[in-house]
């Protein structure tokens, strides 16, 4: 057992560990190191992903925090591919580095065009800060990352040090960051452009390698690429299909060619490339930093991107409304049926709203606001209904032509056009002979219709049998009603089913508690408290989002909980300032900015509340 081991630092790379472990010895042969550490006299000085890390953990006294599963998630590189790989894959992996085995081939490192740095790196920032905090400076693991060439903390270019990390000499050998073997200057340029890429990438790989990130699978995470492509409309509307030409331009464009080359993931058109396989249907893994490259291009941070749950819609998700001004459900959300299509001149989504009452409209998207939910581009199809109450108005009633166009939410041309038709209609109606056999055939029809859909409701059986409920519409009215099923009665026995006032009083019960968690956990990560979280929390979304008007008493305590984005990054910043207080360490505006994820453009509340946390901090200082 070993008689003493150094306390790893924050973000430190258990091989530094190691290395101030062989300095604090004393021991003068590397061997007696190796032995010490590992019982045995042979053992590599693996600097990313180590294994055998179980022999370590024995030769420490019993109820010692430093355990294989705290050496793996705070100072390895693992929780920086942990997200990025099949569940299966993570769990053999962490078993490998707690036993041995192979580590770099199962995550496909060697496979990857993505190299780790040849030399050893450091902030002297970092260095600065280190000695004057801990007494020694250590290896930071943020550092070694391949494609992190900048500080996360400090904003500055890391310095290679002149320790290989790889063909060392002695590949048994744990070297200790010592300034005097890393007394170099370094002279790097970036434009700003470039730099603000690089700083986001280091910041990415510090959030992945500081939090429990969960394990999506491929297959989600591949999905979630999906959906903000749809958003940044480079898939075909009406699939899953990536336009290919039209992202690789993008991409290339977003970042410049020269920092792809820079990184190692330059893409070139006509080949079947990184990006490419990363957008198709998972097959291979691919490096983090490729997959950090996609989540910075579809405009996120990680925090964003694993916290969030996005599935696109250009249009919210449905019920959607019927504007049919003629309808007795006009502006309900009562339609079910939505196609997107995508203009083919200026790609944006297109969407086909149909209606049961025969009312068709369509619009651009994506929708941007609420009222945008209110907004007819063009109307396909007026429908029976809206013919009726149009012959009524104009005909029946003999009501002016601006006075019908406003009721029916039209123009005058409109109104002058549809009563055109109609009289043409009536020009091109059939004999009565004719009449005749036509009533009878679509009488015949629809009553097949509704014996083959029995208890099915009205509405139901006018989607499969669209044109004889049209024609008999209009035509045969009377004959049609007697020979339906009562949409009033199905109605009537639906609604009497739910005591809405009791599911309502239910339903707020369990948002409180739901609230009162969220709010009152403080040792739990906070999470923006939206009507989607509390839906999914209480088992109840649909009811929500479709029935939200039916529970007036949830709906006002929903109003009350719910955050704004604003509301929450204050609650985040409250949070992380105490987790910071209970590390023992001091608070500062960037440590807050950085832990709470917020990005630059937040609100002049959120940086009060940053001020605040610190004033305290001072407070509890003096």
């Amino acid at each position: 057992m070993l008689p003493f081991f150094p306390t790893p630092y924050p973000d430190e790379l258990l091989y530094s560990v190691l290395a101030r472990y062989h300095i604090w010895s004393r021991n003068f042969s590397l061997k007696d190191t190796i032995d010490d550490l590992f019982g045995r006299k042979t053992a590599s000085a693996v600097i990313d992903l180590p294994n055998n890390l179980k022999a370590i953990s024995d030769q420490l006294p019993e109820g010692s925090i430093n355990t294989p599963d705290r050496f793996i998630q705070k100072h390895t590189l693992f929780p920086l591919f942990k997200p990025f790989l099949p569940k299966e894959r993570v769990d053999k992996l962490i078993h490998s580095m707690i036993n041995g085995g192979d580590i770099h081939a199962r995550i496909g490192v060697m496979a990857s065009s993505i190299s780790s740095p040849k030399f050893l790196r450091y902030c002297p920032e970092c260095v600065n800060e280190d000695e004057r905090k801990y007494g020694e400076p250590y290896w930071h693991r943020t550092h070694q990352v391949p494609g992190v060439e900048i500080c996360p903390i400090h904003q500055t270019f890391l310095i290679e040090s002149n320790i290989a990390t790889t063909a060392r000499q002695n590949k048994h050998e744990f070297i200790a960051l010592d300034c005097k073997l890393t007394e170099q200057s370094v002279s790097k340029k970036a434009n700003k452009k470039e730099f603000e890429h690089e700083m986001a990438i280091a910041e990415a790989v510090y959030w992945l390698l500081n939090n429990d990130v969960p394990v999506l699978g491929t297959e989600k995470i591949h999905n979630r690429y999906i959906n903000y492509l749809k958003k940044m409309n480079l898939t075909a509307a009406a699939s899953r299909r990536v336009r290919q030409k039209e992202l690789m331009e993008a991409f290339r464009h977003f970042y410049g060619h020269d920092l792809l080359e820079k990184l190692n993931c330059a893409i070139n058109y006509g080949q079947d490339n990184w990006l490419s396989k990363l957008v198709r249907k998972p097959r291979t893994t691919a490096h983090p930093i490729k997959h950090i490259l996609l989540i910075r291009f579809i405009g996120l941070i990680p925090a964003q991107f694993f916290e969030e749950d996005m599935v696109y819609h250009p249009f919210e998700e449905g019920p959607w409304l019927c504007l049919n001004a003629a309808a007795d459900h006009y502006k309900q959300p009562v339609i079910d049926d939505c196609k997107v299509t995508r203009d083919y001149k200026t790609g944006v989504p297109v969407g086909t709203f149909t209606c049961s009452c025969g009312f068709v409209y369509s619009r651009r998207g994506p929708d941007k606001e609420k009222s945008d939910r209110f907004k007819i581009g063009r109307i396909k199809e007026f429908g029976p209904v809206w013919r009726e109450k149009l012959i009524q108005l104009k005909i029946k009633e003999e009501r002016g032509l601006r006075e019908t166009a406003r009721i029916l939410n039209v123009d005058p041309g409109t109104v002058k056009n549809q009563l055109e038709k109609l009289k043409q209609e009536e020009m091109d109606t059939p004999s009565a002979n004719d009449f005749e056999i036509k009533r009878n055939k679509y009488r015949t029809n629809w009553l097949k219709a509704v014996e083959s859909n029995e208890g099915k409701p009205k509405t139901e059986i006018r989607k499969i049998a669209q044109a004889e409920y049209a024609w008999l519409y209009r035509h045969d009215r009377e004959w049609l009603d007697k020979n339906s099923p009562d949409p009033l009665k199905r109605k009537k026995y639906s609604d009497n089913r739910v005591d809405w006032a009791k599911r309502d009083n239910e339903i707020a019960e369990k948002v409180k508690e739901v609230a009162n968690e969220e709010l009152n956990n403080l040792s739990k990560k906070p999470e923006r408290l939206t009507i989607s979280l509390i839906g999914k929390r209480i088992g109840e979304l649909s009811l929500l989002q479709k029935h939200l008007n039916k529970l007036p008493k949830t709906k006002k305590l929903l109003d009350s909980v719910t955050e704004s984005i604003e509301e929450f990054q204050i609650r985040r910043v409250k949070y992380v300032a105490q987790q910071i207080r209970e590390r023992e360490e001091l608070v500062r505006e960037w440590m807050i900015v950085r832990e709470a994820g917020l990005r630059p453009g937040y609100s002049e509340k959120v940086k009060q509340a940053i001020e605040a946390e610190i004033e305290k901090e001072m407070k509890i200082i003096i």
